[in-house]
């Protein structure tokens, strides 16, 4: 697979944004209407069209489009190469701090990333590698939505591939199941709040970070458990972190938005 293009047709290349053993994205242009898009260059095989059908699919399960998941702009094939054409996204979860994380922050990314497994749900489709390199903010809405499909599957079928550090452990034993995405999902969740690459089995996140509500915790734990059918399902995650940011409160003392049941981030 090459590695340096200035121009497809329909597409002015510009500069590499990010590089995986799988893709290469650039940012590239949309020569007809000049908005910019993320041009995703993957090897033209079973693999690359896999991804376009799992995107297609989301896209026909929402309409008038999804938006959580990247929206498919347009394909082009060049002999072993295979591009995808996206709508532009800005940094991922991976570039967020920690320390610097607000409970309105989580609760817009904990809301968002729940949408959208539920906007693949909605076209059967599962992704085993939710984490937070394949979830980053839309161009413009800043909408927290997933970027990389290429290890979806659809629901029923066998697993296509994943991450070690935040696969299910059903994964693992060759057993998908319909909750695998809400344990990557919690993972992450954990990552971007703590800092920490998967805690223990028995902690929760209000241990480790007062301000977040002890029930969006104690979800996040349920999603970790080894046992895929004592998660919640992906519809019941979604309804579950919807109420949690529906019913934030604010603090008496500095009206700062605050879970519910959580900390002020501000007074303690």
């Amino acid at each position: 697979m090459n590695t340096y293009f200035d121009h497809i047709p329909g597409y002015t290349i510009g500069e590499e944004i990010a590089r995986t053993i799988r893709v290469i994205v650039y940012k590239a242009t949309d020569d007809a209407e000049g908005k910019v898009v993320a041009a995703k260059l993957l090897r033209n095989d079973k693999d690359g069209h896999h991804e376009i059908e799992m995107l297609r699919r989301i896209a026909a399960s929402n309409p008038p489009r999804p938006v959580h998941v990247a929206e498919l702009k347009d394909t082009y094939e060049d002999g072993d190469n295979l591009w995808l054409f996206v709508e532009y996204f800005d940094y991922t979860l991976v570039e967020l701090r920690p320390k610097e994380m607000k409970p309105l922050a989580l609760m817009s990314i904990a809301l968002d990333s729940s949408t959208g497994l539920v906007e693949m749900y909605r076209a059967g489709v599962i992704d085993d590698d939710v984490k937070p390199g394949n979830i980053a903010f839309k161009f413009g809405s800043g909408r927290a939505a997933y970027i990389d499909l290429g290890c979806a599957r659809l629901i029923g079928h066998k697993t296509v591939g994943y991450t070690p550090e935040y696969v299910a452990p059903e994964i693992r034993r060759g057993h998908p199941s319909d909750t695998s995405s809400c344990y990557g999902w919690a993972r992450t969740m954990e990552e971007i709040v703590t800092g920490k690459f998967g805690l223990g089995p028995h902690d929760v996140l209000s241990d480790y970070v007062p301000w977040v509500g002890r029930e969006f915790a104690r979800l996040v734990a349920q999603c970790c458990h080894h046992d895929p059918n004592k998660r919640p399902s992906v519809v019941e995650l979604f309804e579950r972190v919807k109420y949690e940011v529906q019913h934030k409160q604010r603090c008496p003392r500095c009206n700062a938005i605050k879970f519910r049941d959580g900390k002020c981030v501000n007074c303690g």
